[in-house]
């Protein structure tokens, strides 16, 4: 009953913004329209919240430009930044973005100067694959943001500058920003809010950190963290952070090897993030899912999940981590014995990985696509070697540990599979180390069936 009274206030808003629209009462429509907009984004409607506010947008612009004019731009060009992100910045988002940090700047407002600038950091970091860029961007806001002491500024750009490590493979700088801000914000008691993002901080915090934490080798801090997202995002009921919490959730146990938890994570993934249509991260999701099947063993639904999720983001016109998708079927076709198809996805991957700044799946790709000329007839040793060698370089200057364990693991099979046990010994010993010291289970028995034979 309560949901059929609020659509029928939206219907209701939504005729009025239509009638005044229509009539002289611009300003009426204006303000019927930005009431629409911020219902249809409670509701987790984003695309009328979009059209909602960019058709409010265009009522002020078309208005005189008074000081007051522009300051109200300015509310509607920062509340459109929700669903555009939601939505993986759509149509004239980036015109949007830089009409809000020119007005910031004439208004002479610093803390919206830097939220914009945050905004403007995570458009290049989702929609033109340029986290280096993003980061950059986001970065002089986290720093702006630390300079003014502004608490809701600060986890509003964090909200934006995180993104951008993830996707270029700097988890370690996770570790290094989000301890302070998830204390602070506890300590503040806004474990709840949402800092003007549209995420609850606490959980999105937590959840990035818990997966960083997994990836860097510390599995079991990050399952606490993790678990502490889910919680988070649960007492509120939030879909948008409960989708957000259960991805995280998944590629830290995809990076473990455990895809029996990981497939339930992203089953759970998938259904938040399409109630909250966050189109942005569904593809990801179901390339989550793919992994957690190959690591199952049930490589044909690995390559099917996968390949709709790799439709998902083509279609959105997300290119970011497509690299993860195409990597996620290269080990999909390498253990159903299709060399050749294992090969062509792994050089998609890198190649994407390579022009999107993803350095760390650039590396894995480089890795397996060493473990896969070790497979082929012909191939010289030392050029397979090298190929994992450089692979695994890059993950530890990186700190992925999970990663490069993997690495010394297939190092010691190309050895073992070219007949020089001493080498395989040597390198099939040390992941070994590296997969008992983080309860790396499945991994380690793949490592110690190799040593048993040899």
């Amino acid at each position: 009953m309560e949901n059929l009274y609020a659509d029928r206030i939206d219907e209701f808003y939504e005729m009025l913004a239509y009638h005044f629209s229509q009539s002289n009462s611009q300003m009426k429509a204006y303000e019927y329209l930005k009431l629409s907009g911020q219902k249809a984004s409670k509701n987790y409607s984003s695309w009328e919240a979009f059209r909602f506010y960019k058709n409010a947008y265009q009522i002020l612009v078309r208005e005189q430009g008074t000081e007051e004019n522009l300051k109200e731009q300015l509310e509607i060009l920062s509340l459109i930044s929700g669903p555009m992100i939601l939505l993986g910045f759509p149509e004239d988002s980036f015109q949007m973005l830089q009409t809000g940090e020119k007005l910031s700047k004439e208004i002479g407002d610093e803390k919206a100067v830097a939220a914009f600038c945050g905004n403007l950091g995570s458009y290049f970091t989702v929609r033109e694959a340029k986290p280096l860029l993003g980061t950059d961007y986001s970065e002089k806001s986290f720093q702006v943001a630390q300079t003014i002491g502004d608490i809701e500024l600060l986890v509003r750009v964090a909200h934006d500058l995180a993104p951008s490590y993830i996707i270029s493979g700097q988890f370690s700088k996770i570790l290094e920003m989000a301890p302070d801000l998830i204390a602070l914000i506890a300590t503040r008691g806004k474990e709840r809010e949402s800092f003007g993002t549209p995420n609850n901080i606490y959980s999105w915090l937590s959840g990035l950190y818990g997966w960083s934490l997994g990836w860097c080798g510390n599995f079991s801090e990050g399952k606490v963290f993790l678990e502490k997202a889910f919680r988070s995002a649960s007492e509120i009921d939030h879909k948008n952070s409960l989708g957000m919490a259960e991805l995280t959730f998944s590629f830290f146990y995809n990076g473990k090897g455990e895809g029996e938890i990981a497939l339930k994570h992203a089953q759970d993934a998938i259904r938040y993030i399409e109630e909250a249509n966050f189109v942005y991260i569904l593809g990801a999701a179901w390339a989550a899912l793919g992994w957690a099947y190959h690591l199952l063993g049930e490589q044909e639904k690995a390559r099917a999940h996968t390949q709709k999720g790799i439709k998902i983001q083509n279609d959105v016109g997300i290119p970011y981590h497509l690299s993860r998708s195409y990597f996620v079927l290269t080990m999909a076709h390498f253990a159903s014995g299709d060399l050749s198809s294992a090969r062509i996805s792994a050089e998609k991957a890198m190649g994407l990985a390579k022009d999107c700044d993803e350095k760390h799946f650039e590396a894995n790709s480089k890795i397996w696509l060493g473990r896969i000329r070790g497979k082929e007839k012909g191939s010289e040793t030392e050029e397979v070697t090298q190929q994992i060698y450089e692979g695994i370089e890059v993950l530890n200057e990186l700190k992925l540990k999970p990663f490069s364990a993997q690495g010394y693991l297939f190092l010691g099979e190309a050895y073992d599979n070219r007949g020089q046990p001493d080498k395989a010994s040597e390198n099939l010993k040390k992941a070994e180390g590296m997969f008992q010291e983080m309860e790396m289970d499945y991994w380690l028995a793949k490592t110690q069936e190799i040593l048993e034979r040899l």
